[in-house]
């Protein structure tokens, strides 16, 4: 009995193997993104810039910015909801 207690994994490992599973499943719902989407969605939610500092950077209007903002939310979304 004493050795299958030893292989449960303790909560911080079982956390850490989620969280990673989760990650792995952000990230790869983020590569299904069209390219463009997918940029322009890093640049905001990863980097951290501003929708004027994207629209600059890649030399789009600011409205462009929001709506492939908008498109990468609602495909994550759902698939969220599919992998729930």
């Amino acid at each position: 009995m004493d050795d299958i207690l030893h292989e449960i994994p303790d909560e911080d490992l079982l956390d850490k193997m989620i969280a990673h599973e989760t990650e792995e499943r952000i990230f790869k719902a983020v590569e299904s993104l069209p390219e463009k989407c997918q940029q322009i969605f890093r640049l905001s939610r990863i980097d951290g810039l501003k929708h004027a500092e994207i629209a600059s950077r890649l030399g789009l209007s600011e409205k462009t910015v929001e709506n492939q903002i908008g498109i990468a939310i609602k495909k994550l979304s759902r698939l969220r909801k599919f992998l729930s």
